[in-house]
C-alpha cells in the first residue's frame, strides 16, 4: 500500500480503499453505489497523481 500511496503521490493522512480503473459499463448492469447519488466528478477522480484534476482526457 505505501507504494502505491507514493507512486501515486496520496498524502499519508489520507485512507485509501481503492484505485479504479476507468473503462466501458456493460449494458445489462448499473451499479448499485449510484442509489446513493452521483458525486462531483472533480471531488473523486485523479489524473495520474493525488491532486491532479481528471480533466476526461
Amino acid at each position: 500500500m505505501a507504494e502505491v500511496k507514493k507512486g501515486l503521490k496520496i498524502p499519508q493522512e489520507r485512507r485509501l480503499v481503492g484505485v479504479v480503473a476507468m473503462g466501458y459499463p456493460l449494458a445489462d448492469r448499473k451499479s448499485p453505489s449510484l442509489r446513493r447519488g452521483r458525486r462531483a466528478l472533480e471531488t473523486v477522480a485523479h489524473d495520474g497523481e493525488f491532486g491532479q484534476r481528471w480533466n476526461g482526457g
